[in-house]
C-alpha cells in the first residue's frame, strides 16, 4: 500500500474475500493507525479492534477504580508494541509477563507463581483463547481468582473466546472477570455512509463484559473514549447519543461487589514490637498503666496517634506494646538507650514523647513531629531593668492591668448600690468614709483568699 507523503485517508472501507487479504490490511491499518472497515452482507459494520484504543479503555477503566499499577500477561514478543502502548500512557506496569502458546502447563504454572508473589493484584491479559483458557484454569487453582484479585482481558481473547466448544466451562473459571470486546453494529443499507464514517472515526467502540461463571456474562458499560453503560443505536447531525453514564455494578472475583485495592499485602506472620517508655512526665502525653493482675493499659496523645496512623493504612499490620522500664536517673539517657535497642532490632518501632535530636537520628529515623513545644529562653535582667520602679507590671500585657482596674471600679460601684442608706437623712450622717470603705472592701476581694 502506498498512500503518500501527503495523503489525508481517515478510514479505509474494504470488502476483501479471503483471510490473506484481511489480514494483510489489518496490519497496515495498525501501522498507520487509519480505522480499516470490513463491509460484507447484510451490510453488517464491525467497528475494527484499534489496539490503541482499547489501552486507553483498559487504563482508564484502571485509573477509575483508583489501580496504581496493573501487570501485563502477553503471547511471546508478537504483541511487545502492545505493551508499549501502556508507557506510552505513562500508566505504571509492575511486571510484564510474556507467555508462548506452546508453552507447557509446568512453565504457566511456575509463572503463575511469580506473579502471585507479587504485591499488584490486577492482570491484564492479552492473549488467543486457547492460551487463556489454559492459564485461567491453573489461575483458579492457585487462589488467584478470589476476592483481592481483578483480571481484565482483551478483545484479542474475548472476541473468539466464544467459538471455542468448551466455553462455558472457561467462564467458570472466570468468574468475576473484566472483558473487552469490540463492539458491532447493525446499520440499515440506505443508512448514510458519510454519517457513519464520520462516527467511526471518531470513535473506536468497546463493550464491556463482566463474566458471572457457568451464569455466562452480561454488559455493564461501553468505552467510546469515555466510559457509559447504555448507547444508542440512533444517530443525531452525526453523533451517537448517550442516555446515561458509568457503569452497572460490577460483580469481582470472589463473588462481592467491593472493588478489589489493586494490591496485596505480602503475608506475613510477624506482629511488630513497638517500645513504649514509662514515661513520668505528662499523662496526657503518655501513660502506661499495669494493675493488680499484671495488665498493661496504654494511653495517652502519642498512643493515640500511632493508633490513628495504623488504622490509616491500607492493609493491616499486626503489632504490639511492649513497656520499656529504665533504671537511670536522667530521663534524656533513658530515652536515647531506648532509642539504642531500636537500632539493635530488640524493638521494631518506638512510640512516645520522644525528642528529635541529631545523635538519636543517626541510628534511626523518626516521623515528623507531631508536637510542638516551641523554643524558649532564660536570660538574666541587667542592672538597669532590675532597678526600675514598674518592673512588676512586666507579666501582664496593658489591656490585662486596664481589665483589672475596670472590674475593681465595677466591683466597688456594685457594692455601693447595694449597701447604700434607704433614707437621704441617714445617709448624710454615715456617708463620711463611705467611699473609702467602698474601694477597701474591693480591693480586698483581689488580695485575700475569701
Amino acid at each position: 500500500f502506498n498512500l503518500g507523503e501527503n495523503n489525508k485517508v481517515k478510514v479505509i472501507l474494504s470488502a476483501q474475500k479471503s483471510t490473506l487479504e484481511a489480514k494483510s490490511l489489518a496490519e497496515f491499518g495498525n501501522n498507520t493507525k487509519i480505522p480499516v472497515i470490513p463491509i460484507s452482507a447484510p451490510y453488517l459494520i464491525q467497528v475494527p479492534l484499534h489496539d490503541h484504543a482499547e489501552v486507553k479503555g483498559i487504563i482508564a477503566f484502571a485509573e477509575l477504580h483508583k489501580w496504581e499499577k496493573v501487570i501485563l500477561i502477553y503471547e511471546d514478543h508478537n504483541d511487545n508494541h502492545w505493551s508499549d502502548f501502556f508507557e506510552e500512557k505513562k500508566f505504571q506496569v509492575a511486571y510484564k509477563s510474556s507467555v508462548a502458546a506452546s508453552s507447557k502447563d509446568e512453565h504457566i504454572i511456575e509463572e503463575l507463581h511469580r506473579l502471585k508473589a507479587m504485591e499488584t493484584s490486577v492482570f491484564v491479559v492479552h492473549v488467543e483463547p486457547i492460551l487463556a483458557s489454559r492459564i485461567f484454569v491453573h489461575a483458579k487453582r492457585l487462589g488467584m481468582a478470589s476476592q483481592g484479585y481483578a483480571w481484565i482481558v482483551t478483545s484479542k481473547c474475548l472476541n473468539h473466546l466464544q467459538n471455542l466448544k468448551d466455553y462455558s466451562s472457561i467462564y467458570e473459571n472466570m468468574q468475576g472477570f473484566i472483558g473487552f470486546r469490540s463492539y458491532k453494529m447493525k446499520e440499515a443499507k440506505e443508512f448514510d455512509m458519510l454519517r457513519l464514517m464520520n462516527f467511526i472515526t471518531q470513535m473506536v467502540n468497546f463493550e464491556i463484559v463482566n463474566v458471572l461463571g457457568t451464569e455466562g456474562e452480561r454488559r455493564v458499560g461501553f468505552w467510546t473514549g469515555k466510559f457509559t453503560n447504555k448507547l444508542s443505536h440512533g444517530f443525531a447531525h452525526g453523533r451517537h447519543l448517550f442516555l446515561s453514564s458509568g457503569f452497572e455494578t460490577i460483580i469481582w472475583p470472589g463473588g462481592t461487589s467491593t472493588i478489589p485495592k489493586g494490591r496485596r499485602m505480602q503475608t506475613s506472620t510477624k506482629t511488630l514490637r513497638i517500645a513504649v517508655p514509662k514515661s513520668n512526665g505528662f499523662p496526657q502525653l503518655l501513660k502506661v498503666d499495669i494493675d493488680l493482675q499484671n495488665n498493661i493499659t496504654f494511653s495517652g496523645f502519642c498512643i493515640e496517634v500511632f493508633k490513628a496512623a495504623m488504622a490509616g493504612l491500607e492493609h493491616q499490620v499486626p503489632y504490639e506494646f511492649v513497656p520499656f522500664e529504665y533504671n537511670k536517673t536522667h530521663i534524656g539517657e533513658a530515652y536515647s538507650d531506648l532509642v539504642y535497642q531500636v537500632y539493635l532490632q530488640k524493638y521494631d518501632a518506638a512510640v512516645g514523647d520522644i525528642t528529635i535530636t541529631s545523635s538519636r537520628s543517626l541510628y534511626v529515623d523518626f516521623t515528623l513531629p507531631f508536637t510542638d513545644m516551641g523554643i524558649g529562653m532564660v536570660s538574666r535582667l541587667t542592672p538597669k531593668e532590675n532597678q526600675n520602679l514598674w518592673i512588676f507590671l512586666k507579666p501582664l500585657t496593658p489591656g490585662l492591668w486596664l481589665t483589672i482596674v475596670g472590674v475593681y471600679v465595677l466591683s466597688a460601684l456594685f457594692i455601693w448600690l447595694i449597701e447604700r442608706p434607704a433614707s437621704v437623712e441617714r445617709q448624710t450622717r454615715q456617708s463620711n468614709g463611705e467611699i473609702g470603705r467602698m474601694f477597701g472592701f474591693s480591693f480586698s476581694i483581689f488580695v485575700f483568699a475569701h
